[in-house]
Parts: structure tokens; sequence; C-alpha cells
């Protein structure tokens, strides 16, 4: 028996077509069944912020923050991963919340913002790359809203907000009672904020181990986004000249010696 031999290019054009066909079909048998976006599922979306890689360059740190729907609340904590890729390590613990990762220069520490405790005011904490339990840094009595290590790791720069009466109250009972809002200035209030008062925030320089920092800016105004000069010897930051304007009206760079002064 004789068989004729199928061309090349109709073997090929009956190739394409098979495959064409059998495609849609492969695809319906993998593809899961589909439903709707639940609330449960929005409640699992981790979110991943704040990268930082460590001076030699092998790791990063970043936050991630977790939402527990049934105890209605959220904590975010901080991990580290090889900058190559691999398993996440978890630096700090469950049951507070940690922000602001920042390695020291020589790379030694992981530095972050917590409060650990209900009542407690925010502080600036280390851990020893090494092993062993966070260490806390600083002991603000009005707490830490930022920071930043000098360029020789012997200093931070702190964002402190100008300190409360009850702040400066060590009677927790005297801490609870409501005080009034005494409103004197135009944005009285801002999403996120409530209603604002003449508490500032300003730059203080902190040496480790002090119990004291130094305040390097002061005035019936803001400032932000510090930051560091190479040398160490300046720094820049943001603040408002004009506080009886909205604040993102009037914001301007500004220069200051790391010791303070003009």
């Amino acid at each position: 028996m004789q068989f004729n031999r199928i061309p090349p290019c109709l073997t090929l054009f009956i190739f394409t077509i098979l495959s064409i066909v059998a495609q849609p079909i492969a695809y319906t048998q993998i593809q899961p069944a589909q439903r709707n976006l639940t609330i449960d599922d929005f409640f699992k979306i981790k979110r991943v912020r704040n990268p930082q890689i460590s001076p030699e360059g092998k790791w990063v740190a970043y936050t991630v923050r977790d939402v527990d729907l049934k105890e209605d609340k959220s904590e975010t904590h901080i991990w580290m991963v090889p900058s190559s890729g691999g398993e996440a390590i978890p630096m700090t613990a469950k049951g507070y919340s940690a922000s602001r990762p920042r390695w020291s220069p020589d790379g030694k520490f992981l530095s972050f913002l917590a409060k650990r405790k209900e009542g407690d005011k925010t502080q600036v904490w280390t851990l020893n790359r090494q092993g062993g339990e966070a260490q806390q840094l600083t002991n603000i009595a009005q707490g830490v809203s930022s920071y930043e290590w000098s360029p020789d790791g012997k200093k931070l720069l702190l964002i402190l907000q100008d300190p409360k009466p009850e702040d400066l109250i060590k009677d927790k009972k005297e801490k609870k009672k409501p005080k009034p809002w005494i409103i004197d200035r135009l944005q009285f209030k801002q999403d996120g904020d409530g209603y604002l008062d003449n508490y500032r925030d300003h730059l203080y320089v902190f040496v480790p181990g002090d119990t004291i920092p130094t305040q390097i800016t002061s005035g019936n105004f803001d400032d932000s986004q510090p930051a560091w000069s190479p040398d160490g010897k300046w720094i820049t930051y943001t603040t408002v000249i004009q506080p009886e304007i909205i604040w993102y009206a009037t914001t301007h760079l500004a220069v200051i010696p790391s010791g303070g002064g003009r």
C-alpha cells in the first residue's frame, strides 16, 4: 500500500489550527472557579511599605500592616529579607506596632519607632542584628514623631512635638481629665488629625546615652522632612514661615547647622 506524503507547509498549517482550537480547552480546564471579591478578601491584603536597604546592600527591611477584622484593629510589623531574594524574617513581634525601620550607618543595628504598652509614648528602639531583644534608645515625655541617624551613627535627629502639660504629668488619673480646645488659628482642623492646636513639631539632636535632646529649631510653625548633609554638619528641612495661612501654601526649604544656630 502506498501513502502520499503530506507537504511540510500543510503539516504546519494543521498543527497551528489544532493548537489554536486546543488552547481555550486547556485554559478552561485549569482556570479556577471565579467569585466576587468579599470584605474578608480585602482585609487579608497586607500592605508592604517603607523599604530600607542595609548599608552593605544585602538586606531590605520593610513594614507589613495586618488587619484583624474580628478584633477590629491593625498592627504593623517590621520584616527583613535578603536583597537577592529568599525567606523573609520577622524582626518585631505581635502585640504592638512598629514603624519607620532605619539601619544604623555601620549596619549593626536596625532601629524603629514603637510603643510597646498601652499608654506609652512612641520611642526609638534598636535591634542588634546578631540577636537579642530590642533596646529602648529614647525616653521622650511627649514621644518621638520621626527620626534619622547621623552619617557617623553617633547621633539621632528627632522630630518632637512641643510637650503638652499632660505629657509632663506623671499621675495617670490626672492625664485622663479632658482639656478644653482653644481655637485661635485659621486652619483649626485637618483630616486624620482632628482639631489642631499650637503645639508644633520641631527638630532635636539626640546623643544615645543622654537623657535630654538638644532643640535646634523653634517657633509657631511646624518643621518636617529633615535630612543630614553627608558630613553631618548641616540639616535641611521643610518649614512653614507663615502659620496664619494654610500650611501647604507657605512651605519652604531651610538649612540649619546640626549644632543649632543660624
